[in-house]
């Protein structure tokens, strides 16, 4: 069963995070990443997924990807290897999932997207290629 913020307890604390994320991550036990990658500290999420009551990620600026396998008691910083905002962020379960953003480029305006995909919960990022 995928949960997105459904249940009204957990949803709260959801909505927490992405209107003050730092305060509710570092709250929550994130302070080692925050030193490790200091530009993530201030980085605004865009988009949360539970896929069960422990298993979730949130997604931002720079490339910003956050998870908890705790239900969020803990959150660990992982490498999405891009530093595009995502905006998007959705797994089938703990191991499979997306993230989606992109950026816009000055002067042309044009812009590019980016998808992500992992296989292993997160500890890997790859881009998706046409």
């Amino acid at each position: 069963m995928l949960f997105r913020s459904t249940l009204p307890v957990v949803a709260a604390i959801h909505w927490a995070m992405l209107v003050t994320p730092m305060t509710a991550l570092a709250a929550a036990g994130a302070d080692d990443a925050l030193r490790a990658k200091p530009m993530c500290a201030d980085a605004q999420l865009a988009d949360l997924c539970f896929v069960d009551a422990q298993h979730g990620w949130a997604v931002g600026d720079r490339g910003t990807i956050w998870h908890t396998s705790d239900g969020g008691a803990h959150w660990s910083l992982q490498s999405s290897g891009v530093d595009c905002r995502l905006s998007s962020v959705f797994f089938l379960n703990p191991n499979v999932g997306w993230a989606a953003g992109g950026f816009l480029r000055p002067y042309t305006h044009t812009s590019t997207g980016v998808l992500l995909r992992t296989r292993d919960g997160g500890k890997t990022w790859i881009v998706e290629r046409n």
